[in-house]
């Protein structure tokens, strides 16, 4: 059941971003970020949360811990295994 949402969200957030992209073009979705304060403000918010996960993977990786065991951890999770002890 977990899975099949994944998937149909995956779907549904692909298919509404080629809109999008069909609509305005690459540039164009960032565009609108850029014509008012608070837009900037959302774009600016998106990038440093990004950054942050991106230096939590980096240093989780250097640590010893390894992404791909974090990654393991989080699907048994999802789907109630237990493989990554």
């Amino acid at each position: 059941m977990q899975r099949n949402l994944l998937v149909i969200t995956l779907i549904l957030f692909g298919a509404l971003s080629a809109a999008a992209l069909w609509q305005h073009g690459y540039l164009g979705i960032f565009a609108l970020h850029f014509q008012t304060f608070g837009g900037a403000q959302v774009l600016a918010d998106l990038v440093i949360a990004l950054v942050l996960v991106m230096i939590w993977m980096w240093r989780r990786c250097h640590a010893g811990a390894g992404l791909v065991r974090a990654a393991g951890v989080s699907a048994d999770s999802q789907v109630g295994g237990s493989s990554a002890r």
